[in-house]
């Protein structure tokens, strides 16, 4: 089966421990992602960042506000954004 590499979802936002040296973000993704990374993208101006995948459940993305504001978003508690996962 072929997926698309970008998909446009929900995304959640609250604090999340930071469980890498390397990556300063982390999520929470649904069962059926396999990447150990995931990049978001502002469907509006294009800015990205990568988060550390930290634990697979349930059917939602969830990641730190912090990421939400270096993307551009204010201080909502979820967006619509692009996402991609990265191995």
């Amino acid at each position: 089966m072929v997926q698309a590499s970008r998909s446009k979802v929900n995304v959640n936002f609250a604090e999340l421990p930071q469980k890498s040296d390397y990556v300063p973000f982390s999520v929470i993704v649904p069962n059926d992602v396999n990447g150990e990374f995931v990049r978001f993208v502002h469907p509006r101006n294009g800015k990205s960042a990568v988060a550390k995948v930290i634990r697979r459940e349930g059917t939602q993305y969830q990641t730190s506000r912090m990421l939400g504001n270096v993307i551009g978003l204010d201080n909502s508690n979820n967006a619509i954004l692009f996402v991609e996962e990265v191995y």
